[in-house]
C-alpha cells in the first residue's frame, strides 16, 4: 500500500482512499513521502483521521515547525526546530512516513490566498486552517 501512495505522489495522482489509514488530504506539493525529519517530537497524536488534522494541531502550537505521520498506524507526531536533518533513513521512514513543515505549508496557503482563479470556498478553507 505504500508503494502505491509513493507511486500516486510521484505520478501527481490522487491517493486512493484505504479504509483504516490516514488520508492525505494536503497538497502533494507539501508531501515528502518516505522522509522523516528525526527527534524533536514535541507531541505524538494516535487515531489522526488526515494528515490535514496533524496540520491544524501544528499550526495551533508555535513551538511546531512540521509534522510526520504515519498513515498506516494513523499516528502523528508534532515536531519543533531541534528535528533532525531530512533522511529516508530512519524506521519512520522505512513505514512510509509523510512529512509536512509548516514552511511550505504556510507559502502554499499564502500562494492559495493570492491565486486570483482560486474559488472563494478553497480560499477560505485554507484561511482557516492558518488561524487554527
Amino acid at each position: 500500500l505504500v508503494s502505491v501512495w509513493m507511486r500516486c505522489l510521484e505520478e501527481n495522482m490522487d491517493i486512493p482512499p484505504t479504509e483504516g489509514t490516514v488520508e492525505l488530504d494536503i497538497s502533494k506539493r507539501c508531501l515528502e513521502t518516505g522522509v522523516d525529519y528525526p527527534d524533536g517530537i514535541i507531541e505524538t497524536v494516535t487515531d489522526v483521521i488526515s494528515t490535514r488534522e496533524c496540520v491544524r494541531m501544528c499550526v495551533k502550537d508555535e513551538k511546531c515547525e512540521l509534522v510526520v505521520v504515519l498513515p498506516m498506524s494513523r499516528v502523528c507526531f508534532l515536531k519543533d526546530k531541534s528535528h533532525g536533518p531530512r533522511t529516508a533513513f530512519s524506521r519512520y521512514a522505512e513505514q512510509g512516513s509523510v512529512s509536512i513543515t509548516m514552511k511550505c505549508w504556510r507559502d502554499l496557503v499564502r500562494r492559495r490566498e493570492e491565486d486570483e482563479d482560486g474559488t472563494e470556498e478553497e480560499e477560505e478553507s485554507y484561511r482557516d486552517d492558518e488561524r487554527r
